[in-house]
């Protein structure tokens, strides 16, 4: 007897990789920063082409923000429920 089991990363999902970065341009995500910018360390915005030196940079709200690849403690996909 067996029971098959099907998972799925889930809407909200980390993107750990450059690949899954690339994969998911024009997504809602959020990034978490090591060290605060500004007095904040979580940033959410409209997931946009990495930069020339691999930065992730999104679209908040019209403005773009660019962060360095090693000052990023996590990026995951978001949806508002």
């Amino acid at each position: 007897q067996y029971y098959l089991e099907v998972s799925s990363p889930g809407v909200e999902r980390e993107l750990r990789t450059e690949e899954h970065v690339m994969a998911c341009e024009g997504w809602d995500v959020e990034v978490r920063l090591y060290a605060p910018i500004d007095g904040a360390k979580t940033f959410r915005g409209v997931l946009l082409p990495l930069g020339d030196e691999g930065e992730i940079r999104i679209d908040a709200n019209g403005k773009e923000l660019s962060f360095p690849r090693a000052s990023v403690a996590k990026i995951q996909t978001y949806f508002e429920f």
